[in-house]
């Protein structure tokens, strides 16, 4: 266990039921949607759909669903925001989290090498953010 792990607050060592989607993470999977084909069932469309932990391999299945002439890169850019965005770390790291297919449906437990590194992860951006946020305070006093 790593050490940051061993530290985890105790959200992470009892499952809060579904983590739903945030606004920012709507805006995220909107942004996804924006360069696909069709949307993808896997992605929240409002605030009241829970985060869903994708499926190992699943980013080759959503760009396949690319629109023409749309940029592979900015997909992929729009792909990598969400899944490191802190709900989507905070739904992979809670205890049997679940992946989920395309179409949202469960496909495989989260392994806990990945659980573990979500929540290793997830602690480091709120770190960062607290002290970015301490030395905003101190730069404003």
């Amino acid at each position: 266990m790593t050490e940051n792990a061993a530290k985890a607050p105790t959200l992470w060592k009892k499952a809060r039921g579904p983590i739903v989607a945030s606004p920012r993470m709507v805006e995220l999977a909107e942004a996804i949607n924006a360069h696909l084909l069709a949307p993808i069932g896997v992605l929240p469309n409002s605030t009241e759909r829970p985060v869903l932990p994708f499926a190992i391999g699943i980013s080759a299945e959503i760009e396949a669903r690319i629109k023409p002439g749309d940029s592979m890169d900015d997909l992929k850019i729009a792909i990598r925001k969400y899944v490191r965005h802190r709900t989507y770390l905070l739904a992979m790291g809670q205890p049997n989290s679940t992946r989920h297919d395309i179409d949202g449906n469960p496909v495989e437990p989260v392994s806990e090498e990945n659980r573990q590194t979500a929540i290793t992860t997830y602690t480091r951006i709120q770190a960062a953010n607290e002290k970015r946020r301490k030395a905003q305070e101190q730069a404003a006093a």
